[in-house]
């Protein structure tokens, strides 16, 4: 059973926790009751944190299990954070796709000084209007936001979301109900291939959607196949089964069109490592839930 600590001992280790990172420290933290699996593990009255780079996230809803991380953390997901430093370069332009409250972009944003052009795609407007107001606290003025959902068609689609608009809103309804996302919105839609024509490639895309990751695949396949552009995709097992698709159907979905998964190995000690980096072979090898990076052949 977790421990419940008192604040003078919670506090030191919650400090130390934000400079340090280490194979097996999420079962630790958990065992000294600062769990993630918490939903009232942010204090009363905070609602925003000082993050990597010195980014400040704030939220509409300190229960967001992003926010609760990043609370607990300073960072979240320090592989994805990783790959956008090696894959991008001055010049380039990085897709946020599912950018949520935006440390993905303002994270690009502070690492290239403004040298790469986002843009931060975000379909639900209670956290659209979260993004726009941490691109305004971070002073952010290069990252163009995309009230919009990129999918396998253009028009109107069907997005769940919830009361507390978690971070598991999505397109797919059997993964919308497992998460408790049951509010129902109509939100406008295009594919990466028709943003593409319109607005030019990107450099790197980073792609975060709940479940729908295929989807938006789908809608992008001329862009991928034509254009050297790496993607940093979620791949999590419960979402495919939602979706009745299998882990090679998923990867294959990359693999037709010249793609090859990779996956960066959690350290024993500190932050991922690009040198890390190795090729994913046999979908069974994978975690039920990681980021994979794409590159072409």
């Amino acid at each position: 059973m977790p421990l419940h600590l008192p604040a003078r001992v919670a506090s030191p280790l919650l400090a130390l926790s934000r400079r340090v990172s280490f194979r097996g420290k999420l079962r630790l933290l958990n065992a000294v009751g600062l769990s993630l699996a918490n939903r009232e593990l942010v204090p009363d009255g905070v609602d925003r944190v000082r993050s990597v780079g010195g980014i400040t996230i704030s939220t509409h809803d300190p229960r967001d299990v992003m926010f609760r991380e990043l609370w607990l953390h300073g960072h979240y997901q320090d592989d994805v954070l990783v790959g956008l430093a090696h894959l991008l370069e001055p010049g380039g332009v990085f897709w946020d796709v599912g950018a949520n409250f935006g440390l993905m972009s303002l994270w690009v944003e502070h690492r290239f000084k403004g040298q790469v052009r986002t843009v931060a795609f975000e379909p639900a407007p209670t956290v659209a209007a979260t993004l726009r107001r941490n691109l305004e606290l971070n002073h952010a003025r290069g990252i163009q936001v995309e009230q919009i959902c990129l999918s396998d068609r253009p028009g109107k689609v069907t997005f769940y979301t919830s009361a507390d608009h978690s971070w598991n809103a999505t397109l797919i309804p059997a993964f919308a109900r497992k998460y408790g996302e049951d509010i129902a919105i109509e939100v406008d839609a295009t594919t990466m291939d028709a943003y593409a024509t319109a607005h030019g490639p990107p450099t790197v895309i980073k792609l975060d959607v709940e479940g729908a990751e295929h989807l938006v695949v789908m809608g992008g396949q001329k862009l991928l196949r034509d254009h050297d552009v790496a993607v940093i995709a979620e791949y999590n097992t419960v979402a495919l089964a939602a979706v009745g698709l299998s882990p090679a159907q998923y990867l294959e979905l990359f693999t037709k069109i010249g793609y090859r998964p990779h996956l960066l190995r959690r350290p024993l000690w500190g932050w991922h490592r690009w040198a890390s980096l190795h090729e994913v072979r046999d979908p069974a090898a994978l975690p039920g839930l990681c980021n994979l990076i794409l590159l072409k052949r």
